[in-house]
């Protein structure tokens, strides 16, 4: 086969049918499998790094990532999204990409760099300068497999895409705990995200043989992926702006300390949904985008999509705020124990986030990217001036203006990503309700578990897990409409 013949068939979606049907289904079980291991690997990381570094010292980091994080979100550019989302493109047009996207690596990491010398005089901390030196490589690195990676979305290669996020997320925890058990303090965060971008590139590449052809002056029908690109790109710059400025404010008013105990709790609440929705979501935009043409097909995947989530994610959020308070001394010491409270504030945020993402899902699919932009732009603001508002109240108000905001524009998020689309307000209402009671029972089940007399901090995690789980298989057995939706997510899984 030629090497025009092979880009050529990288180019090309999966045929619809039975075969596409079972191609969505294993996305989803396989991204869900690989999602599993991450989350150990996740929660085993924190577990290790936590007792070999400070609070002081993830707040270092935490400070760089919180400005310049928006880099590495910049460097797709909306466009891997639009690759996946068209019905057809061509090698000209997906070449044409590769070159901005590598383009766009190169800048953002020459201004992350430039930038340097700034943040460390904005949060008055000299050895940010080189830190941010450091990190300035991972967007590089990154653009160079942004458009190999939407080709394999498109094709649907969902398994090969979840094996390049283990093998990254694996090999740069084993470089970060290896350098921290060698001394390396705050500079093994810094090789974490540097060894894990250089593996998704170098697997990615490895996995994807398609190639780009040299860069042309004009290439026709280019626009139109650019302004998805743009719309994408400037509601990413407005979530970024909105879901870090807190991080910011906390940094610049409290100290790294602060900051430190916040992005815990923060990342403890992001949790579910980084393990459960978003994996979900390169799966759901191909799915759907492939479905446009059928309306019943489209609505029945959006809502079991966002059900599976649910399902997964709202008790696992409920079940961590009712022992989050145990079990943070234990997991990672007591000197994080200031990160307790602020999850449980934060938790309803992560909650409406966790069910909100599946808007997302219906927007680019869609190609309706601006009016997603238009929502953006009024409803981000006012998630910075909650943060601004709770500021007189310490991290705890920012905390509690993050979570009330949230939650206040979930449904409205919902209702204005499905004008013009299959689904309605009522339809995600419908696939969230039995997993919201689901997620009640769990968690009353281990705050019954927990409260049981007896033993210190880990007797009652322990006692508190078993009761959640005791208590969530009860209430499988006894309502049949969950018992048949968990087969049906757990089926997704191993079989299909």
């Amino acid at each position: 086969m030629s090497a025009s013949d092979t880009r050529a068939g990288w180019l090309q979606p999966p045929p619809d049918g039975g075969g596409f049907r079972g191609r969505a289904a294993r996305g989803a079980g396989v991204t869900s499998a690989a999602q599993l291991w991450r989350l150990a690997l996740q929660i085993g990381s924190t577990l290790v790094l936590a007792r070999l570094l400070s609070p002081e010292e993830f707040g270092l980091v935490g400070m760089v990532l919180a400005v310049t994080a928006l880099a590495d979100q910049l460097k797709d550019a909306g466009l891997a999204n639009a690759v996946v989302q068209r019905r057809d493109v061509r090698q000209d047009q997906v070449s044409a990409l590769f070159w901005i996207n590598s383009g766009i690596g190169l800048a953002l990491g020459l201004v992350v760099a430039a930038m340097a010398p700034l943040l460390a005089w904005f949060y008055g901390r000299p050895e940010l300068v080189p830190l941010t030196l450091a990190l300035s490589a991972v967007y590089v690195v990154g653009g160079l497999s942004v458009q190999h990676n939407a080709l394999l979305l498109r094709r649907m290669r969902f398994s090969t895409v979840a094996l390049r996020e283990v093998v990254a997320q694996t090999a740069g925890v084993v470089a970060a705990v290896t350098a921290a058990l060698l001394g390396a303090g705050v500079w093994s965060l810094v090789v974490m995200y540097l060894v894990a971008a250089v593996m998704r590139t170098v697997v990615v590449w490895l996995a994807c043989s398609w190639r780009p052809s040299r860069p042309a002056v004009h290439v026709e029908g280019l626009r139109g992926l650019l302004t998805f690109g743009g719309d994408v790109t400037g509601f990413t710059v407005l979530n970024y702006l909105a879901r870090n400025a807190d991080s910011i404010l906390i940094g610049r008013f409290f100290g790294a300390a602060a900051l430190g105990l916040y992005g815990r709790a923060y990342s403890l609440v992001l949790m579910p949904l980084q393990q459960v929705s978003q994996p979900l979501g390169p799966v759901m935009l191909s799915t759907l985008s492939r479905l446009q043409d059928h309306p019943g097909r489209f609505r029945a995947a959006w809502v079991a999509g966002l059900s599976r989530v649910a399902l997964v994610g709202l008790p696992l959020v409920a079940v961590l705020v009712a022992l989050v308070d145990v079990a943070v001394p234990v997991v990672l010491g007591s000197a994080w124990s200031g990160a307790a409270p602020l999850f449980q504030v934060l938790a309803v945020a992560g909650a409406a986030q966790l069910v909100g993402a599946s808007s997302g899902w219906l927007y680019m699919s869609t190609g309706r990217t601006r009016p997603m932009l238009l929502w953006a732009l009024w409803t981000r603001p006012l998630v910075v001036l909650s943060f601004v508002a709770g500021l007189p109240w310490g991290t705890t108000g920012v905390a509690a203006g993050y979570a009330a905001v949230t939650l206040l524009l979930l449904v409205p998020g919902m209702w204005n990503a499905s004008r013009g689309t299959p689904v309605r307000v009522r339809d995600g209402l419908g696939a969230v309700w039995r997993p919201v009671v689901v997620a009640a029972v769990a968690g009353a089940g281990a705050l019954a578990g927990r409260a049981a007399p007896g033993g210190g901090d880990l007797a009652a995690l322990l006692v508190g897990l078993l009761g959640a789980l005791l208590a969530t298989v009860a209430t499988v057995l006894v309502w049949p409409s969950v018992r048949a939706q968990l087969v049906d997510t757990v089926r997704a899984v191993r079989t299909r």
